[in-house]
């Protein structure tokens, strides 16, 4: 009952954050409409995925069945042609499952997960809210059903702060564009969940930038739109996140073993045209670490290679990370995730997905079987 008050008053305070008193919305407009009213312009969409994933094959006793429902509505109001408001909400099993128990539509949470005040002008742009720094672009764009598995490691995501980006060298050596952010984690109320109550992040949780200050940093490099290679984009960033406590198990660790973390991530992407019906896109992303989560002396790199076909609606994908862990004093530990999957999307949104993958997680594999159904509605 508390986490259903906490989230109506969240709820009520972003209308009255996104919806001005003087005047209504106008909704499905495009930006080119925005001359001819002076109404603020909604756009959005609004993506579901049911996917359901079996493990078996394992050597560790933890065959289950984990069926899952995801539902991502995300929002832009434009108010004026320089100002708009992005939020982004996310309902999703907020729990992890249980290793050998199944589960069906459960531990479902809705929270949000982007919440920003833009303003753009030209080839400046600057935010401030809660947002996901711009950090590797493997962990959402790697192809196929299991594809991003390993690489979500290192998505940072929920984080409070404020940012900017500036674009240049349009033309036909391509578009660049340059941002940076500082932040801190988000400690609250956003970090809560309605329906099921993932519970408040705090300063006393510690972690990666669960400090008192916009200590944590991100900066990165994307290029796109090549006139020669129309179809190659890259991705370049530094991460830097603060680490004050880690928390282990509800025991501290010693300030000892704790040390900020710092990542590095490059990226390059290329979708090539074969014919008009069919295309192919490679991609491959490493990423490194530093005292990887905050924790002293260890490293971890990561090594991701995919690629993705599609045929008019067909598509099919492969896609292999390595991760790669050193810890001092101990054996090097090498985990890896192969995945193979295809589907087909039909002309009135909805994409049927099957994959299976191969994981090896400190030595021992397990094999998952995949169904992913899929379905983006557009306003």
């Amino acid at each position: 009952m508390a986490c259903t008050r906490l989230f109506r008053y969240g709820v009520a305070l972003t209308l009255a954050f996104v919806t001005p008193t003087t005047a209504s919305i106008s909704v499905s407009a495009t930006d080119a409409d925005y001359s001819t009213t002076e109404k603020p312009i909604v756009s959005g969409e609004i993506s579901f995925e049911v996917q359901n994933d079996w493990t078996h094959d394992t050597e560790n006793s933890s065959e289950m069945n984990d069926l899952k429902l995801t539902i991502e509505p995300s929002f832009r109001v434009r108010l004026t042609p320089e100002w708009s408001i992005n939020a982004g909400l996310t309902l999703e099993s907020v729990t992890d499952a249980t290793p050998g128990k199944d589960r069906a539509f459960e531990d479902l949470g809705l929270y949000a997960k982007v919440l920003t005040l833009n303003y753009e002008e030209g080839p400046y742009a600057v935010f401030a809210g809660k947002f996901s720094p711009n950090f590797g672009i493997a962990w959402d764009a790697t192809p196929g059903v299991f594809g991003t598995d390993f690489a979500e490691d290192y998505e940072i995501s929920e984080q409070l702060g404020f940012g900017g980006a500036f674009t240049f060298a349009e033309g036909r050596f391509g578009t660049h564009a340059v941002s940076a952010s500082v932040f801190t984690a988000d400690t609250t109320f956003l970090s809560e969940s309605a329906f099921e109550n993932r519970g408040r992040t705090r300063k006393s949780n510690g972690g990666l930038s669960n400090a008192e200050s916009l200590s944590s940093i991100a900066v990165g490099l994307n290029g796109s739109e090549f006139a020669d290679v129309p179809g190659l984009r890259y991705h370049v960033a530094l991460a830097h996140r603060k680490v004050d406590t880690l928390v282990e198990d509800g025991v501290a660790v010693a300030d000892a073993d704790i040390e900020d973390e710092s990542g590095f991530a490059v990226a390059l992407e290329y979708r090539y045209a074969l014919t008009d019906d069919l295309s192919v896109t490679p991609l491959v992303e490493w990423a490194a670490f530093d005292n990887k989560d905050g924790k002293r002396g260890i490293d971890r790199t990561y090594v991701t290679t995919g690629v993705g076909a599609e045929y008019r609606g067909w598509n099919a994908a492969l896609s292999y990370t390595g991760r790669f862990t050193e810890t001092p004093g101990q054996a090097d530990i090498d985990d890896s995730l192969f995945q193979i999957s295809a589907g087909y999307a039909f002309d009135f949104g909805l994409g049927i997905d099957v994959g299976w993958k191969h994981t090896t997680e400190s030595d021992a594999d397990s094999g998952t079987f995949g169904v992913l159904a899929s379905y983006v509605l557009a306003f």
